[in-house]
């Protein structure tokens, strides 16, 4: 009976480590990927390329699909070709996608660089912000703070914004447009 209990202990006890293992795993490593990179040669591609980052807590973030990516030698830099960015809430429901000509993750500064045409879509129909329409952008992966220099189109519900210098948070659905500003109101 003695042993019984000792291995029952030793169990529970296991069981626990696993459990402050997999916590502390997912509280200091928040920037997890799909496949491994430290082995990949410096500047090497990689095609079909499927990346997911989760947030402090472990719920998923963000899931980025690549056509092909290439990693930087110090592995600080990500270099993306034809990306499609899947945004989630803190419910892990999707809420937003960007598809892009290139980007770049930037891991030190948790930047993503737009490059080219980049369309960001609305998945929740009952938002005031339906699309944007914009060349390079660039979006903060920990605030969701996206800004742009070039022209960019906000569509709405019933109108459509167009303007140069665009800044916004994707998480607030809060876009503001700074110059050149023209707004077209659909009357229904």
């Amino acid at each position: 009976m003695i042993e019984f209990c000792s291995f029952k202990k030793r169990t529970y006890i296991l069981f626990y480590l696993i459990i402050i293992f997999i916590i502390y795993f997912q509280i200091f490593f928040s920037f997890e990927c799909i496949g491994e990179y430290s082995s990949i040669k410096d500047n090497s591609q990689i095609n079909n390329y499927n990346m997911r980052i989760y947030n402090i807590n472990g719920s998923i973030k963000y899931k980025i699909f690549a056509q092909n990516i290439i990693i930087s030698s110090n592995q600080e830099e990500i270099f993306i070709t034809n990306p499609i960015v899947i945004i989630f809430n803190e419910n892990k429901i999707p809420i937003w996608s960007i598809d892009s000509m290139q980007a770049k993750i930037s891991k030190k500064e948790n930047y993503l660089f737009l490059y080219g045409k980049t369309i960001i879509k609305n998945f929740i129909y009952s938002l005031y912000i339906k699309k944007i329409y914009t060349n390079n952008a660039i979006l903060n992966l920990k605030t969701h703070d996206i800004f742009s220099r070039k022209k960019t189109i906000l569509f709405g519900s019933n109108f459509n914004s167009t303007g140069i210098r665009m800044q916004g948070n994707l998480k607030y659905k809060i876009f503001l447009l700074k110059d050149n500003i023209t707004t077209l109101n659909e009357n229904q």
